[in-house]
């Protein structure tokens, strides 16, 4: 397996300038404000195409990425950090993904992402990990996660998720997938409806079926709406999207701040993310 370099995944710019000063993390003054995993192929997605499942796949996964999300006073020019990161895993198995972010002036916090793994899924052993990163001697993040063998999303289906996205819409009905424009915040002033949805791959079906899956909005004041997303399967099918929201008939009603999204089916947490409305 190879480690992936560290990516800037929020906020403004793509790549760090060259004038870019390299510092040690501890002169950011920088907060942890939080540590996630989630899977990933060879290219990082966007921020809004993440999903953070409760155990990965062993047969599916091929990267394992760290989300860290970092809040610090305004930086008075562009620097880049560096951070010293390693999984633990079954075994004392170590490994190090590489760790280097770029911060751009004006900014007061940031996410960024490192990960390690391989392009063919398997190669992860099954087992807990315990993540941390170091800024020289000084932890300054840890996390766990857990890989499963056939640790399937829907287990009557065999199926795992492999996608989860936010979109705005008309609540009456969601937008095409065509139309869908996936994101991750999202404008009181536009928004209508927030929809979730998930892509589901399973083995060819050779029966035609129904599932649901239940999600729940946790809000920023912690009250919590229930939606139900519908799927079906049909003979020759290896995997379908499913997608419900919540909303208003109009915008600029939705609460600002932070919301967090639970996935479950038959009572078992399969997925968690999150969106915020400004």
């Amino acid at each position: 397996m190879v480690a992936r370099l560290a990516r800037l995944s929020l906020l403004l710019a793509l790549a760090a300038p060259l004038s870019a000063q390299n510092v040690p993390f501890s002169s950011l003054h920088a907060k942890v404000t939080g540590v996630r995993f989630f899977p990933s192929p060879k290219a990082v997605p966007d921020a809004a195409l993440r999903f953070y499942p409760a155990t990965l796949d062993s047969a599916t996964t091929q990267y394992i990425d760290l989300e860290l999300s970092i809040d610090y006073p305004a930086a008075t020019a562009p620097v880049g950090f560096s951070l010293q990161c390693t999984y633990v895993g079954p075994g004392g198995v170590t490994v190090s993904p590489d760790f280097s972010a770029h911060i751009d002036a004006g900014w007061t916090s940031s996410m960024h992402v490192g990960g390690w793994g391989s392009e063919t899924p398997g190669t992860w052993a099954v087992g807990p990990y315990t993540a941390t990163c170091k800024d020289g001697q000084t932890v300054v993040a840890t996390g766990n996660f857990t890989v499963s063998r056939d640790q399937f999303s829907l287990p009557d289906l065999h199926g795992v998720i492999t996608n989860l996205a936010f979109f705005e819409s008309p609540v009456s009905a969601a937008v095409a997938r065509s139309d869908r424009k996936y994101m991750s915040r999202f404008s009181n002033a536009s928004t209508r409806g927030i929809f979730i949805e998930l892509g589901i791959d399973y083995p060819k079906v050779t029966a035609a079926s129904q599932f649901a899956v239940e999600c729940t909005y946790q809000y920023p004041d912690d009250r919590k709406f229930n939606v139900t997303l519908n799927g079906r399967t049909d003979v020759g099918w290896t995997g379908s999207w499913i997608s419900g929201g919540i909303g208003f008939d109009q915008p600029g009603q939705w609460a600002l701040g932070t919301y967090h999204v639970e996935c479950r089916y038959q009572g078992r947490a399969i997925a968690v993310a999150g969106f915020i409305v400004q």
